[in-house]
């Protein structure tokens, strides 16, 4: 309050200095009504009276036409008259029935007032008129005022007649106009022509007060537009007092106000909160009080009492019978459902044939390969359909020094003069494989007869001799040079380099699982078609892995598959050298076993490479992994 009264202060001496002028605070500051002294405008402030309460507006005898808020009654009051009247509802007015009101004002001030007409009689001497009575005196007025007129006379003239039957002639209705000539002067033109002109360039110009923008000062601007801005920094300073509230860590709070006066606030007799909690256990709710003694409530067996529980039986003939919580049985027939449909491809067909079946049980089959003759499509293991014809196997380009420039699924190396060994990364199972070699031209240069030629051809490999026979002259004299070399896998012969099933060889019949326990070996034979038959035992949800070990064929028939329960599964194999003459082989699945003991079943052609040993029922040379 301070404050606003010293800034009121700083306004009212400025106003004083400037008492000849108009001022204008708040929005549009160059903008005011020339009857306006001062003028407030603004659409998010507003003024304020003076507040004072009943007590305090009795006290003071102000100007006749002030104005204060009364904060006792909420309302505005005026004084005038020498007395304080509300704003608010203005007084009573009471009808007393016979022509006079009674009207008490705010202050309980009473003003008597009389309706009822004062008979006086009808004088026309004071009228001016003949007539002798009021209605005489009316039909005269009627009369009279039938006979005034403006007519007119379409020159530009009207001509008035009056009720005593005298004419006026109008003779100029031109209409008058006012004209900004833009250099601060107006030229007027009246009714008969005549032009006027007024100069608005000495008319006094308008002051303005507000806030500047950094709401730290006062614009003034004078009639010139001079600014002056006016700093309140300093003064609010000098006059605002601060009040302070401190913390004394017991409890209380001392507060000073602006007088320099403390005041201690007490509290530790404030009141405590209770709290009602779930606890940890989410069966109790604890209640702490305001002493905090912590109340535990046991809601188990009020839901015990309270829920009731639903049942749902299957009565093994397609129907369900729910029980709801009032005890009422409902029966849920799903015979009666959606049937289901089907789609099975015949993974052993020479076709691959797909049958689909609807849900009406009727069968439409699709053929994944045509049955027509010659056709070189045949349907794999996994029923999908592959091109049985002739395939690149291995190839390479060999540099003079055995080493391989580019090479596919073989390696070379130099044996000695002339003489190169090719070896597959993968032993195709047959040395039924086309070879196809070449060697660089020399130009007729030096070896100017050369030759190229294979020999030991094994299912892992082959030896090249490069030679120069001149011209048959003499013995073959070898010599070292770059050569390149194609091998061609005809379909029936071998595996091509396949591990089978898909799989990848890593050379390394190594088992990632651990020792499997449960499987029982029923049937073992490698000497001609190879078999492989066990039931899985417990171990359902389990990838699984068969290690044969120390076998005397380098590979595994190509054609090999497993069933599980009847089931044809995806499965890969590898074979390992053990620089013996015997083999290992691993043979893995990634479909988990099924549940309550499994029979499992791998069967294929003849084992590539030599054949093996009859084994019926046991063999010490099966092991079980799983992962």
């Amino acid at each position: 309050m301070k404050l606003l009264l010293n800034l009121l202060c700083v306004l009212f001496l400025l106003m004083g200095a400037i008492t000849t002028a108009q001022v204008k605070i708040g929005n549009n500051p160059n903008t005011i009504d020339p009857f306006s002294i001062l003028e407030l405008e603004s659409s998010e402030t507003v003024l304020v009276v003076t507040r004072i309460t009943d007590a305090e507006m009795a006290a003071i005898l102000p100007l006749n036409g002030a104005i204060i808020y009364n904060t006792s009654q909420n309302c505005l009051f005026q004084y005038r008259n020498n007395n304080w009247e509300s704003l608010c509802n203005g007084g009573i007015l009471v009808d007393n029935n016979d022509g006079t009101y009674t009207f008490t004002n705010d202050n309980g001030g009473i003003v008597s007032i009389d309706t009822n007409a004062i008979a006086n009689p009808y004088n026309n001497a004071t009228s001016g008129l003949a007539a002798m009575n009021i209605q005489d005196a009316i039909d005269e007025l009627s009369g009279l005022a039938s006979n005034v007129s403006l007519i007119d006379n379409a020159d530009g003239t009207y001509t008035f007649t009056d009720a005593a039957g005298n004419t006026v002639t109008i003779a100029d209705t031109s209409i008058s106009t006012l004209i900004d000539n833009t250099d601060g002067t107006y030229t007027y033109t009246d009714e008969l022509g005549n032009q006027t002109i007024i100069d608005t360039s000495f008319i006094e110009s308008l002051t303005s007060l507000g806030l500047n923008a950094s709401q730290t000062g006062l614009e003034y601007t004078d009639e010139d537009g001079v600014i002056t801005t006016l700093d309140l920094t300093t003064v609010v300073q000098n006059l605002e007092t601060i009040t302070t509230l401190v913390d004394n860590t017991d409890g209380t709070f001392t507060y000073t106000n602006e007088a320099g006066t403390p005041v201690t606030i007490d509290t530790n007799a404030a009141e405590t909160l209770t709290t009602l909690v779930l606890n940890a256990d989410d069966t109790n709710l604890d209640y702490t009080d305001e002493d905090g003694v912590t109340t535990q409530l046991d809601f188990t067996a009020l839901v015990q009492n309270l829920e009731t529980i639903t049942t749902l039986v299957d009565n093994t003939d397609g129907t369900f019978t729910y029980t709801n919580e009032a005890g009422t049985p409902v029966t849920i027939d799903t015979n009666a459902a959606e049937t289901l449909t089907t789609f099975v491809q015949d993974d052993t067909s020479a076709t691959g044939e797909i049958t689909y079946t609807d849900e009406a049980g009727n069968p439409s089959t699709a053929q994944v390969v045509s049955s027509d003759a010659n056709n070189n499509i045949q349907v794999g293991l996994d029923g999908g359909a592959f091109l049985a014809g002739p395939t690149i196997c291995a190839a390479g380009k060999i540099l003079s020094t055995g080493t391989a420039a580019a090479g596919f699924n073989a390696t070379a190396s130099l044996i000695n003069t002339g003489d190169y060994q090719i070896t597959f990364d993968n032993d195709l199972g047959t040395t039924s494989y086309v070879i196809q070699l070449t060697i660089t031209d020399l130009l007729g240069v030096g070896n100017d007869d050369p030759n190229i030629s294979y020999y030991d051809q094994q299912s892992d490999g082959f030896k090249v001799n490069v030679g120069d026979n001149d011209n048959g002259g003499s013995d073959r004299a070898d010599f070292n040079s770059e050569f390149m070399f194609s091998v061609i896998c005809l379909p029936g012969f071998g595996n091509g380099g396949s591990t089978g099933g898909g799989g990848t060889s890593t050379g390394s019949a190594t088992p990632t699982g651990t020792p499997g326990t449960g499987f029982n070996l029923n049937n073992f034979g490698d000497a001609g078609n190879f078999q492989l038959a066990f039931n899985a035992g417990n171990n359902g949800g389990s990838t699984w892995e068969t290690l044969i070990t120390n076998r005397p064929y380098s590979t595994l028939p190509s054609d090999l598959s497993a069933t599980v329960n009847g089931t044809l599964v995806p499965i890969t194999f590898v074979s390992e050298d053990n620089g013996d003459g015997t083999f290992n082989h691993l043979i893995s699945s990634s479909t988990p076993l099924p549940a309550f003991n499994p029979s499992v079943t791998i069967s294929g052609g003849a084992t590539g490479g030599g054949a093996g040993t009859q084994n019926s029922g046991q063999c010490s040379c099966i092991s079980f992994f799983t992962n």
